[in-house]
């Protein structure tokens, strides 16, 4: 085969450093520390427009160090699931800034992963427009080909996510959700700022002071009929209803509600345990979101009444 003859250095350059040119870095895990335990953790670069490529640092922390938002989702299934990409950089742990060059590589490399489109969409919904943020997500966080990582880490998963900050459970939409699913879980969150208008209206909010009071309101408003329910929240639960009644929202309120409570998130087995020891939970669906104590109050409201 006759050798390719370039006319001129620079035309060498640049057909050398055109796209496509050169394999890209294949990007490597570097292993975590047991003991202290480490985790890994994605801070988000920000962006002005939802729609613009998703791009984020990877970098080690000691869990006890550690400050961060946890980040719950359903992985979706990869053999249907739409992919998204993100750019990461792998920041280098202290120890790699003394190692001989030839030996630690590029600081500047940038990798290309793919992701599913349900943690494309959360990363998207969390980053700010000015602003880092840093993320646990156990897809790109946990180096899920190597199973010993992925057992410890995930023997770890209880004082991860009781360790953030906050944790944001991230309902969808998934990417194959109609317009109708979408516009009806939407409709959901828009439902519960009135929950929260008539709790207020009615003296309530004062009963909701500590958890275990509001506990028991979600029990008693899922479960009215019940001997053992206080009477003050089983008359709060007919009292509620027949509010939203006479404002005429009654039945799209069950009906919102039915959608969102038939969404994969909660189908899956790992949900109490990434949000039962959280600090801070936030339910967030597209542009909405909610503080946990309401949104399951008002998910409890209408449980009753729905059919499955």
């Amino acid at each position: 085969m006759p050798t390719k003859v370039y006319p001129s250095i620079l035309e060498a350059r640049d057909v050398l450093l055109s796209p496509g040119a050169n394999m890209a870095p294949t990007f490597t895990y570097r292993p975590l520390n047991r003991d202290p335990p480490e985790i890994r953790l994605l801070e988000l670069n920000p962006a002005a427009e939802r729609a613009l490529p998703l791009e984020c640092t990877l970098r080690h922390s000691a869990l006890s160090l550690a400050r961060y938002s946890c980040l719950s989702y359903v992985w979706g299934n990869p053999k249907k699931d739409e992919k998204s990409t993100i750019g990461i950089a792998y920041k280098k742990t202290f120890g790699e800034h003394f190692k001989p060059k030839r030996r630690r590589g590029s600081e500047s490399n940038k990798y290309h992963m793919q992701i599913g489109s349900s943690l494309a969409a959360a990363l998207r919904h969390l980053r700010h427009e000015r602003n880092r943020v840093t993320v646990w997500a156990d897809a790109l966080c946990i180096n899920q080909e190597d199973s010993e990582e992925r057992n410890w880490q995930v023997e770890l998963m209880m004082r991860i996510y009781s360790n953030a900050t906050s944790v944001h459970a991230w309902l969808g939409p998934r990417y194959d959700d109609s317009p109708d699913v979408v516009n009806s879980a939407t409709a959901a969150f828009d439902l519960i700022p009135i929950v929260a208008d008539l709790l207020r209206r009615s003296d309530c909010m004062q009963q909701l002071a500590d958890e275990t009071s509001w506990s028991k309101a979600c029990f008693a408003l899922a479960e009215p009929r019940r001997r053992d329910v206080q009477p003050f929240w089983a008359a709060m639960s007919k009292k509620l209803r027949d509010a939203m009644a006479s404002m005429g929202l009654w039945d799209s309120y069950l009906s919102a509600f039915k959608t969102l409570s038939q969404v994969e998130y909660f189908q899956r087995m790992w949900v109490l345990q990434e949000i039962g020891r959280a600090r801070v939970l936030t339910f967030r669906y597209a542009e909405r979101e909610a503080a946990y104590k309401l949104f399951f109050l008002s998910l409890c409201l209408a449980r009753p009444f729905l059919t499955s």
